[in-house]
């Protein structure tokens, strides 16, 4: 016996998802060929499915409640990074990514890279390290080689001769 599925129209669900904070800005022709295509929506990275009944598309009510709940959540997550963030306080242990709002990190040790939204409108998309222990810019030494992508001219996209990440104020090494 199959459990019926609480439907809710397309159109009144983009509305709703419009009407969060942060929500993204898609077009609803978007989710018509998102829907036809796939027969799923992403909704604040949760896939929702997706039914076409006499030619309107419907979405699950219920998996898309568990995407605005997640999308809000995430959101409340993002600023508490944030505010953590300003007070000194870092979130995460190594090689973890933590993102807060208008932030993202990732932890290294006692140090972590950086990139706020300011670096990315001024071309700085690599970001900036500190020292997780003062919360002072960390200071860098490239001295391995380049990795072969670098060698050949074609870049990483990362920080690949990376040796050392050391605090000037603090005294606080890491060797890479």
């Amino acid at each position: 016996m199959s459990q019926e599925v609480s439907l809710l129209e397309l159109r009144e669900a983009v509305q709703l998802y419009e009407q969060e904070e942060e929500h993204l800005n898609l077009s609803y022709t978007w989710y018509l060929a998102e829907a036809s295509r796939f027969g799923r929506i992403y909704f604040a990275r949760i896939p929702v499915p997706t039914h076409k009944r006499n030619n309107t598309w419907y979405v699950d009510h219920d998996k898309f409640m568990e995407a605005i709940e997640h999308h809000r959540k995430s959101l409340e997550n993002r600023r508490e990074v944030a505010e953590s963030f300003s007070r000194g306080i870092v979130n995460g242990q190594t090689g973890q990514t933590v993102e807060g709002d208008e932030l993202i990190y990732k932890v290294l040790g006692d140090f972590c890279l950086v990139r706020t939204e300011e670096d990315w409108w001024i071309g700085n998309t690599f970001g900036n390290w500190y020292c997780n222990k003062c919360q002072t810019p960390a200071k860098t030494e490239h001295e391995k080689e380049e990795c072969q992508f670098c060698k050949y001219g074609k870049g990483c996209g990362g920080d690949c001769t990376l040796s050392q990440l050391y605090c000037p104020n603090c005294g606080n090494t890491l060797d890479l």
